[in-house]
């Protein structure tokens, strides 16, 4: 009895398996069979209303570069006692170390002349160019090195890049196939804000590579020769001349002194007469005080 429920349960679950199966295979043969709008295969491979730009995948973000990208820029201010020739000896320096002038330029003042350089050197070679401005100098004024890493910007401008040139082979896969008037001029917007992505991307990543590989370096020379001024010849001092313009200065100050007496005499003298007619009352009453007190004293 048992061995024949055991049959019976057994083939129960056979046929429940068998239509579970046949059921799978139903559905799948039917999917398999559904035709996609032309919507929905372009929706699939691009979506018009995102900016077409794909996130960076983890092991872009996450995995470390092979070699850090560091941008560095020199500052140095040096005393020579030749600028002129100096300048010529780093424009040489600078080729040597295949560097490049990137501005060069003098500019002469009373006590000598100065000039500022801006060059660039490979950056494995940066220290022993500075050694050797430092040995050419007479005097290192000040001299500082700044370091600025660039990997992390460039790993992510690499990823950006790799993104919109994906982006832009299916623009143009999709561009060949537009059937309305409309998909082809919205496509070929898109496109086109997408290639100028792509250039300022790789605009930005050509700086990075050659400001990581060449180092900035400000060269400021100082002249440190002794100034000796110039003896004035005779002709430069001019002491007749100089003699007239103090004799005539003299006379012009003594002039404009009596001409400004007189100017404040009779310019203010209705003033001065108002306050001379009290004065003079009081003296004559004063002075009849007196010729009468002196009068009764001989009596």
């Amino acid at each position: 009895m048992k061995k024949i429920l055991g049959v019976i349960l057994f083939g129960i679950f056979l046929l429940a398996g068998c239509s579970a199966n046949d059921r799978k295979a139903t559905e799948s043969a039917s999917d398999s069979g559904r035709e996609y709008s032309a919507e929905e295969k372009a929706s699939a491979d691009y979506d018009y209303a995102g900016d077409g730009e794909a996130a960076p995948t983890q092991d872009d973000a996450s995995s470390p570069a092979s070699e850090r990208m560091v941008m560095y820029n020199a500052q140095m201010i040096m005393a020579v006692e030749e600028v002129p020739q100096t300048i010529s000896e780093i424009e040489q320096k600078t080729k040597s170390f295949q560097g490049y002038v990137v501005e060069s330029s003098t500019y002469e003042y009373e006590k000598g002349i100065n000039g500022h350089m801006t060059v660039r050197i490979p950056s494995g070679d940066l220290t022993a160019f500075l050694q050797q401005m430092e040995d050419m100098s007479d005097k290192v004024i000040q001299k500082t090195i700044e370091g600025q890493d660039v990997t992390e910007e460039y790993i992510d401008l690499e990823s950006r890049l790799r993104a919109k040139r994906a982006l832009e082979t299916r623009l143009l896969d999709l561009l060949n196939q537009a059937e309305t008037t409309e998909d082809l001029l919205k496509i070929s917007d898109d496109l086109a804000r997408v290639q100028e992505d792509i250039e300022q991307l790789e605009g930005r990543k050509k700086y990075i590579e050659n400001r990581t590989d060449f180092a900035q370096v400000n060269l400021t020379i100082e002249d440190s020769s002794v100034y000796i001024p110039e003896v004035t010849k005779g002709e430069e001092l001019q002491t007749g001349n100089k003699i007239k313009q103090a004799f005539a200065n003299s006379i012009n100050m003594i002039m404009g002194f009596f001409s400004g007496l007189l100017v404040f005499m009779i310019g203010y003298s209705p003033i001065f007469v108002l306050l001379g007619i009290p004065i003079v009352v009081i003296w004559f009453i004063m002075k009849k005080k007196n010729n009468h007190s002196s009068g009764s004293d001989d009596d």
